[in-house]
């Protein structure tokens, strides 16, 4: 059980941070803060030189452009615990509230763009991930995917009232993440996503200043929105220089200029891969000790076992039956207790993944290899121990 589960998600994790390996990440940071930022969304065509550069670097073929952003939003009549509140861990909780009559929970969730689910390896357990036109915004509909601790508390195609950036949107839940699914954020290397809800980054169907009156409708969501689209990671192999000269030649098509690239923590990807190779073979080691050391205490049970009914074979023998056929009979015996021993360890690991058909069906052919070599070793064990034994004289008494 335990080889099963480790060897799933440490390959699992590799393979995710296989993707970041040895690759250069820049943060996209804007300067519009306080009275610069009030300047700047006072013209509406800024609104467009936003949304056009986002646009283009998410477009980009020189790098690829990621965004995983940490950012609470609001749930109405939340059905979950206080385990899912979006400051749970720090010990607060954020009092309900009230939009158009309805209360609404703070709950965790993270914004993802595409390319999230490309480079993380994000693993489903029902539903689907975000279609191409879901990363755009159409309409008050939106898709949601809920961490793995929403099992059993809201189902696919459930409906939720979501307040996402000051602007209310029904949710559909299309999917279901397996549990223990990790990501890198902008925020930190690693985020668990267990008690997460997802939500597809979206760009606007048409330049903001043709939609909603120049965006004065929703001015929170819009700008929230744009800016959130801006500041987001570059992933790439290409050097500081290229990467400065590529992003530029965005900033001078669009018309957007006010931002910085600032060198993200290249060192902690890194360690974390490193960290992650080394936690494979660590998992690996110790499942191999635990076999070694289940082996051993099953050989020595089945030696005790021999040993003493060695009484109850003699009757075997006197009544007709082959060696041959006492060892096959030890042999198919201990078969028996091997696939039943190995039923409670299956229930334990189907209900520790959430019934995660990978980790199962790989369960299953490590029990039937397991199974096969230790009934063939119980038959060669077996014989030896008669092979040592003077039958003649055991028969006689």
């Amino acid at each position: 059980m335990a080889l099963s589960i480790n060897m799933q998600q440490a390959e699992l994790e590799v393979d995710t941070m296989s993707h970041f390996k040895n690759k250069q990440l820049y943060k996209i940071s804007d300067k519009l803060v306080n009275e610069v930022e009030i300047n700047f969304f006072s013209k509406p065509n800024n609104y467009d030189k936003l949304h056009d550069f986002s646009n283009l670097m998410q477009l980009s073929t020189d790098f690829q452009y990621y965004i995983a952003n940490w950012q609470p939003i609001g749930i109405s009549n939340f059905k979950g615990s206080a385990i899912f509140g979006a400051y749970y861990e720090s010990g607060n909780r954020e009092k309900t509230r009230n939009r158009d009559g309805k209360d609404y929970t703070s709950i965790k969730s993270v914004q993802v763009n595409h390319n999230v689910f490309d480079l993380n390896n994000i693993q489903l357990q029902q539903g689907r991930i975000f279609d191409a036109d879901e990363y755009i915004l159409t309409g008050d509909n939106i898709p949601v995917i809920l961490g793995a601790e929403y099992t059993g508390i809201y189902q696919l195609g459930d409906q939720i009232d979501i307040d996402y950036y000051f602007q209310t949107f029904k949710g559909t839940v299309v999917g279901i993440v397996q549990p223990l699914q990790k990501i890198v954020t902008n925020n930190r290397p690693e985020l668990l996503l267990d008690r997460y809800v997802l939500l597809p980054l979206m760009s606007l169907s048409d330049s903001p200043s043709r939609l909603n009156n120049n965006a004065a409708k929703y001015p929170v969501f819009f700008k929230a929105l744009l800016l959130t689209r801006a500041n987001g990671m570059i992933i790439s192999e290409l050097d500081p220089l290229s990467i400065r000269k590529v992003v530029g030649s965005i900033a001078q098509k669009t018309g957007f200029d006010q931002f910085s690239i600032i060198g993200a923590d290249g060192l902690r990807i890194n360690t974390l891969v490193q960290m992650t190779e080394a936690n494979r073979f660590t998992l690996l080691l110790v499942s191999s000790l635990m076999f070694v050391i289940t082996m051993s205490i099953l050989l020595l049970t089945l030696f005790i076992k021999t040993k003493k009914n060695v009484s109850t074979y003699k009757v075997l023998l006197i009544s007709g039956a082959t060696l041959n056929h006492v060892c096959l009979m030890i042999s198919l015996q201990s078969l028996i207790t091997y696939v039943i021993g190995s039923i409670i360890p299956c229930l334990i690991t189907m209900l520790l993944t959430s019934f995660s058909i990978p980790i199962f069906l790989t369960y299953l052919l490590l029990v039937l290899l397991l199974s096969l070599f230790m009934t063939i070793m119980t038959y060669l064990f077996v014989k030896k121990i008669f092979s040592k034994l003077d039958i003649v004289r055991e028969l006689k008494g």
